[in-house]
């Protein structure tokens, strides 16, 4: 069943509400842009933004946020930006600009935003009540991949590891003495062997009650085990931990060889890295959307970042598997990627929802084959385009013709290129126009199954608020040469020397130019 995410353009001003505004025609784009991935969102699971750089990429992305919550308030889950780390606080600062700026009469005020930097201070989040929920939740790319450091969480651990094996007076007692040190606890002098016994004997989820009447904890401080811990904790294997616990020394942990107090700890933390691993595969959780910023850190499946979204092998679990309904990919740099990298990002979006009754249209395995008939059209292209090159590169200066009524390089180019099209005179211009029909060809069948899934504008040619100044100077021909090659005493066979060394690549350089503006393409 498709979602009904509208554009919330009654509150929405990406022209600017004060007196910071930008161009009006830039804004209009940037809302059309959001309209378009909201209502692409309805049916397909994720698009890729890949605008060119300064097109306003982020702010597109608000618009589309700032409608989604406005359209799940109910639901009670947060939407989630995942960036990289050194992109967190513009992010966070670029959001605050946009309630600022583009919101109409602070309509988005009521909007919760915080920053969550592992998975259990995320969850912590979640287990909010209602009145004090966060509706957006920016995270960093490698969030999920970090190690458990927390305290509190691995003492948990212990406790329902504890509850699921059965410790003699002598082990408890044991377990009573380490668990401070094994959770680097030891210098808290008010984490005492007491404190700790009361824990083990208490449920998770009322440890803050105790921790707070202790003073080790404030009581403004969020609780420190998430529900969905000990929710899940049936769920998880604890056959490892278990074991250690049983097995603790007798000393107290001051009076074992520091070598053997090491190697406790080590097991320690290696069974709860293992369990954690086990939770965080297992937890329940949902997200309405995920903005994913650079995603093109995600091309290569061996990365962390793609083995959150794409399984590298049976054996591995990608962590965001069903946890977000939609996904929206932010990149500038699609066509600098090869079109197998591309493929790979896109191929990220099936790990959203489909289990649900706001999956996308189709199916999971639909989605993979539709991929699969993207990548070989796009394959096609490329091999066209590696004929059509090996054809183009025979091309010779003398080839062209030249006459005194063509004028210049590019005039030769051009007129050349519209007599081979109407007529072909030899095999070899047989060959090219055959090879540019298919390259031309492909690249439109290409193009209509990419189109659903990327949108990329690009950069205007000239530069704003000029009629005349272009972006970038273009130089043809002989005019890449230096001031010595127009001294007509440098001259070899009627050409300037440098013109004569550039001409037979800038000549082809030119044509595939104009043949790309032929056929409606940019060069």
């Amino acid at each position: 069943m498709p979602v009904e995410w509208p554009m919330a353009g009654d509150i929405i001003e990406l022209e600017g509400v004060g007196k910071a505004r930008i161009n009006p025609a830039d804004a209009q784009r940037q809302a059309e842009t959001a309209r378009v991935i909201l209502e692409r969102l309805g049916g397909q699971p994720g698009v890729l933004l890949a605008d060119e750089v300064g097109m306003g990429k982020t702010y597109v992305a608000m618009a589309v946020v700032a409608s989604v919550i406005a359209s799940t308030r109910r639901i009670h889950c947060p939407v989630v930006v995942m960036v990289p780390a050194g992109l967190r606080q513009k992010w966070q600062r670029d959001w605050e600009q946009f309630k600022a700026h583009c919101v109409r009469n602070h309509a988005l005020d009521w909007v919760r935003d915080e920053y969550a930097h592992t998975p259990t201070e995320f969850f912590k989040l979640l287990d909010d009540r209602a009145d004090r929920r966060t509706h957006l939740a920016f995270i960093t790319t490698g969030c999920f991949s970090r190690g458990l450091n927390d305290p509190w969480i691995k003492l948990a651990m212990i406790r329902l590891a504890r509850g699921m094996t059965k410790l003699g007076d002598t082990q408890k007692r044991r377990l009573y003495r380490w668990a401070a040190d094994l959770v680097r606890q030891f210098s808290n002098s008010r984490l005492t062997e007491d404190v700790i016994r009361r824990l083990m004997h208490s449920g998770v989820l009322d440890w803050k009650r105790i921790l707070v009447a202790e003073k080790i904890l404030a009581g403004e401080n969020d609780d420190p085990i998430p529900d969905r811990l000990a929710g899940d904790a049936h769920r998880i294997d604890w056959t490892v931990l278990c074991g250690i616990l049983r097995e603790l020394p007798g000393w107290r942990p001051k009076y074992v060889k520091p070598s053997l107090r090491t190697q406790v700890r080590q097991r320690f933390n290696d069974a709860c890295h293992n369990a954690y691993r086990q939770w965080l595969d297992l937890v329940r959780w949902r997200s309405p959307l995920l903005i994913l910023d650079e995603a093109h850190h995600a091309k290569n499946d061996s990365t962390r970042l793609a083995q959150l979204f794409r399984q590298g092998s049976e054996d591995d679990v990608a962590l965001l598997k069903d946890k977000f309904d939609r996904m929206v990919f932010l990149t500038a740099t699609p066509f600098q990627l090869g079109h197998q990298e591309l493929i790979r990002v896109l191929r990220s979006f099936v790990a959203v929802r489909w289990s649900s009754k706001d999956a996308p249209a189709g199916s999971r395995e639909e989605f993979m084959t539709a991929m699969i008939k993207l990548e070989r059209a796009l394959d096609r292209n490329r091999l066209a385009g590696r004929r059509f090159d090996r054809h183009w590169g025979k091309l010779r200066a003398n080839m062209l013709g030249g006459t005194e009524r063509e004028g210049n390089e590019e005039n030769r180019v051009l007129h050349w290129w519209r007599r081979v099209e109407a007529v072909q005179t030899d095999a070899w211009e047989q060959r090219m126009v055959r090879t540019y029909q298919d390259c031309t060809a492909t690249k439109k069948h290409a193009e209509q199954l990419l189109r659903p899934w990327l949108i990329r504008h690009n950069r205007l040619p000239l530069l704003p608020g000029t009629a005349i100044i272009p972006r970038r100077n273009v130089l043809v021909g002989k005019a890449i040469g230096n001031s010595d090659a127009d001294d007509p005493r440098q001259v070899v066979e009627g050409l300037p020397i440098h013109g004569r060394a550039l001409l037979p690549f800038l000549i082809t350089a030119r044509a595939q130019g104009q043949l790309a503006q032929s056929s409606g393409t940019r060069a």
